[in-house]
């Protein structure tokens, strides 16, 4: 979609998507930088220049989290971060001299971190745009209940823009047409300071260099034997999603997010990582991403 507007002559700009990984330069004064130096930044973000491109993608990276692992947060700071940045982003777009000619597009990688009760392939679609539809009440929006794939919002994008179809199924696929109204609402978006501690990893401290530890928590044994693993299985891993084996990546999320209370669904007990570890080494690497 991107080649293609840019052969349309469309300005494009991207945030990470498709990128493989990543190279950070080195500190000033050299070493490496921390999770803890992007969550206090040395140098405030300048104002845009004056052209916002055609098209913008962005990909918020915090949904896939780092389990448990010593020097990032915990996985639900990781996703109230990820919420957080979102509500900044439409403010700051709402706000901006683009806002009434933009529409946001937001999907959900991994949904359900695994298959719901329903459906794996389900996700949560959000369409922000002063063009939406009026909402059932003020500041909740409205639930579209039209079965929509990714090429009707594929679709939708290149009618916005005047792109061809990328292939036979969008071509035949409708735009989301029920998702919009002719008359615009221009009022600006406000967004919803974070009421969950963005800083807070294994233990239930602060990240070291994000602020003092106020309160702490003592990890069980299994605790800790998650902790270990985690930082042992994404070592050296961060820079490239879906790196790290599924299964053990979604125990340990499970785990963190019940508290340490609950099984892992179709399982009777919270387990040890160990059977999880040597499952993953047999595998055979998935390239197809």
């Amino acid at each position: 979609m991107w080649s293609g507007a840019e052969r349309m002559g469309l300005n494009v700009k991207m945030y990470g998507e498709w990128s493989g990984g990543y190279v950070v330069t080195p500190k000033p004064g050299g070493g490496q930088y921390t999770w803890a130096d992007y969550y206090i930044p040395l140098l405030k973000a300048q104002d845009a220049a004056g052209a916002v491109p055609n098209l913008t993608i962005i990909w918020l990276p915090d949904d896939h989290t780092a389990g448990t692992s010593t020097g990032y947060p915990l996985p639900a700071n990781y996703q109230a971060d990820n919420d957080l940045a979102l509500g900044r982003m439409v403010e700051a777009i709402s706000t901006s001299k683009a806002w009434s000619t933009s529409a946001i597009f937001v999907e959900e990688d991994d949904s359900q971190d695994g298959v719901d009760h329903v459906d794996g392939h389900r996700q949560p679609v959000y369409l922000i745009s002063p063009y939406t539809v009026a909402p059932q009440s003020p500041g909740i929006g409205r639930v579209i209940h039209t079965t929509y794939t990714q090429e009707n919002v594929n679709r939708t994008i290149e009618n916005i823009l005047g792109l061809a179809p990328l292939t036979q199924f969008d071509l035949t696929a409708s735009p989301m047409f029920d998702c919009f109204q002719d008359i615009p609402n221009l009022a600006p978006f406000a967004h919803v300071p974070a009421n969950t501690p963005l800083n807070i990893g294994p233990g239930g401290v602060p990240i070291a260099g994000t602020g003092p530890a106020n309160y702490a928590m003592r990890m069980t044994p299994v605790q800790r034997a998650w902790n270990v693993a985690s930082n042992a299985m994404t070592r050296g891993k961060q820079g490239q999603a879906d790196s790290v084996d599924e299964t053990f990546l979604n125990h340990v999320i499970w785990y963190s997010a019940t508290h340490w209370k609950r099984p892992y669904p179709g399982e009777a007990r919270i387990e040890w990582p160990a059977a999880f570890i040597k499952a993953a080494a047999r595998k055979v690497p998935d390239t197809d991403d």
